[in-house]
């Protein structure tokens, strides 16, 4: 699992006051404890996953894990692999750019695997409000339990 670009730790309050992380949903509200930044256009060989992110904070001197870690990448990311950065809730991943990838466990995803329905329904209806062809949740479209929510 390589990464063309050199990952730089920093802490939450460079990381906010950098790229104002107030303007994204959930990340403003979130104080990380570290902040793994990828600061250009990066290139991952293989999956960026929990074990990515605990390797990746361990060459950078960290030992205590990935709570509450963010993963913010400022440009475009390619994963040669799956994107599934979390195997619960922590690490978050933040990408200012476009995202390519063979697979992507969004948080929706994630959010349904753990029965939170609510809150990964009203994430699917805010985005497809603002992109209706969005293609990551163009199969929601016509999913019987998300559109018998949408009645409520």
């Amino acid at each position: 699992m390589t990464s063309s670009t050199q990952p730089k730790l920093i802490n939450n309050d460079e990381a906010s006051l950098r790229f104002n992380l107030e303007q994204f949903e959930n990340f403003g509200e979130t104080s990380f404890q570290h902040v793994i930044l990828l600061d250009g256009n990066t290139a991952i060989d293989g999956d960026l996953d929990q074990e990515w992110t605990e390797k990746t904070l361990a060459t950078l001197g960290v030992t205590s894990g990935s709570d509450e870690t963010l993963i913010l990448v400022n440009g475009n990311l390619q994963v040669a692999g799956t994107i599934k950065p979390a195997a619960d809730t922590f690490p978050f991943l933040l990408v200012i750019g476009n995202v390519r990838c063979e697979v992507i466990d969004t948080q929706v995803r994630i959010l349904l695997k753990l029965g939170n329905k609510e809150e990964a329904y009203q994430i699917v209806k805010r985005i497809l409000r603002t992109s209706p062809d969005f293609v990551d949740f163009q199969d929601f479209t016509t999913n019987a339990d998300y559109l018998t929510w949408l009645e409520k």
